[in-house]
């Protein structure tokens, strides 16, 4: 289950899969986060399928950052870890983001019941607990290629990596482009996200720099609010 067999196999055949359920010759591709890689890499790779692309807090630009979980990254031995668990287990992903900011991991829960909350908000804060923390295994090869070629050798942005034996080139990026970074960002840092629309072609490109973090970015109530229309809106006026 390499990098290789998900875009031209997964990804290629749902994107098939649409395209014989509405009729259409080329789609919109939206990924978030890791997401947004796979949404990269296939779009820059078989261009005359994509008609829109849509990047969610998608890590690209690896040199620019310097945060935690880039540090902690850049000396990870994927070898060692695929080695000892296979596949890299959510718990341990979940574990890495908490010891990002410790501190705030501890005092989340007795700050939010400082105040009263209605049912309503509860359902729903706990709700987002439980999707935040129901984190699925990430497959060992691909974590390693992920790891290796983008967060540690930066192939990606400059046009060096491969998937298979397959060269993926950003210059074939010439579709329109929405690229959506989260300004608190701290897992994917607004840096690693914004710096690739100087890198493609498209003459239709536009950044969204929104005030908030990475989970906030997709499922606060601002964001919904605000977000969300704006997103909808761009790409309606390119369907």
């Amino acid at each position: 289950m390499t990098l290789e067999k998900y875009i031209h196999e997964y990804v290629e055949k749902s994107v098939k899969k649409v395209q014989e359920i509405t009729g259409f010759k080329k789609i919109t591709l939206f990924g978030y986060c890791w997401g947004g890689i796979f949404s990269l890499i296939y779009s820059a790779m078989h261009p005359e399928m994509v008609k829109n692309l849509v990047l969610h807090a998608t890590p690209i630009d690896l040199e620019k950052p310097d945060t935690v979980i880039e540090k902690w990254t850049k000396q990870i031995k994927p070898d060692i870890m695929i080695e000892k668990f296979g596949n890299v287990p959510g718990q341990l992903l979940n574990f890495a983001f908490m010891m990002r900011n410790p501190l705030e991991s501890v005092l989340k829960y007795p700050n939010y019941f400082k105040k009263p909350h209605s049912p309503e908000e509860i359902q729903q804060f706990m709700a987002i607990e439980m999707w935040l923390y129901d984190s699925r295994p990430i497959t060992g090869k691909v974590y390693k290629e992920i790891i290796e070629k983008i967060y540690q050798k930066n192939q990606l942005i400059h046009n060096k990596m491969k998937v298979g034996e397959k060269l993926v080139d950003l210059s074939n990026l010439t579709m329109p482009i929405l690229n959506i970074v989260g300004e608190n960002d701290d897992l994917v840092p607004p840096d690693s996200s914004k710096y690739v629309m100087c890198d493609i072609p498209s003459t239709d490109k536009e950044i969204i720099e929104y005030p908030t973090g990475h989970v906030g970015l997709c499922i606060s109530k601002k964001a919904h609010k605000e977000l969300w229309p704006r997103v909808t809106e761009w790409i309606t006026k390119r369907s």
